[in-house]
């Protein structure tokens, strides 16, 4: 996925920094590490990453997922698709881009 999946840590770290600011968007990305998910790493895993957002934050991993896809629609220039699920979405989304 290459640059689908940077595309997808520019928009999660923006998404994270913007919900939560400078402190805790740390804290969240030293929660990913300690799963062995690093924001700073193209080769990031979607799924892993999706379980680890609902793992910390349960339901509300869906309004953060949410947001991350409405920003990689905005990032990409696509017209936005009904949310199905982020790893569905992200999926789709590479399908798209081939």
């Amino acid at each position: 996925m290459g640059r689908l999946e940077e595309l997808v840590i520019k928009s999660t770290k923006k998404i994270f920094k913007e919900v939560f600011g400078d402190v805790v968007m740390q804290a969240v990305q030293d929660f990913l590490r300690e799963r062995d998910l690093n924001l700073d790493d193209t080769t990031l895993d979607i799924e892993k990453f999706h379980n680890s957002l609902v793992l910390l934050f349960g339901e509300g991993a869906e309004a953060l997922e949410r947001a991350i896809v409405d920003e990689l629609y905005r990032r990409l220039g696509l017209v936005e698709q009904r949310f199905s699920g982020f790893v569905e979405d992200i999926k789709r989304l590479e399908k798209q881009l081939r």
